[in-house]
């Protein structure tokens, strides 16, 4: 991918490249192209980027769960939701819409691919779930009317570098539980 005269620099993803636009010193941007679960590709196709048209979502290690567009969230929403056979469950802190009962560490929940210009990054139900009670899960991803943004929660059992000389964010993929 080529932008005239707006300056890009590589996002380093394990063994991934990704193109992370550096618009302004509060964000950084990346140009996600589409969510898959399963062979279910949803393409994501958001106005809600920057003003300058660069990157569609903020990667953010600030932000908890991730934003995405409220049509595009709906769509991902079905495709987990038909994907997961556990009961589901009511998120007392009504800010999840999709959340399961269940005790276990572990949710059978589908891998979910983010396609990312030049990279497809694949997260886990550990990236993409979240507990909320003692016996109760909840997807990771909300809607939203303002901005999407990758949070911190889809970032997990990655170490994550934001380089500010170079203007580079780098990930390396590990095992949390075993540092």
């Amino acid at each position: 991918m080529c932008v005239a005269r707006v300056p890009f620099f590589l996002l380093f993803l394990a063994d991934y490249l990704c193109v992370l636009f550096v618009l302004d010193s509060s964000f950084y941007y990346l140009n996600l192209q589409a969510f898959s679960v399963g062979s279910n590709k949803i393409e994501f196709g958001s106005s809600l980027g920057n003003k300058l048209g660069l990157g569609n979502i903020i990667i953010d290690s600030g932000t908890t769960l991730s934003f995405l567009p409220t049509d595009f969230y709906s769509k991902l929403e079905s495709a987990v939701a038909n994907s997961i056979k556990l009961p589901r469950a009511k998120d007392l802190n009504q800010v999840s819409k999709l959340c399961y009962q269940t005790r276990s560490d572990k949710v059978d929940g589908p891998v979910i691919t983010a396609h990312f210009s030049g990279a497809n990054v694949l997260l886990y139900s550990s990236n993409t779930f979240v507990r909320v009670a003692d016996d109760v899960v909840c997807f990771a991803f909300v809607p939203s009317q303002t901005r999407a943004v990758f949070g911190n929660l889809v970032q997990q059992n990655m170490l994550v570098e934001y380089d500010l000389q170079k203007n580079t964010v780098s990930f390396k993929l590990v095992d949390c539980t075993k540092q």
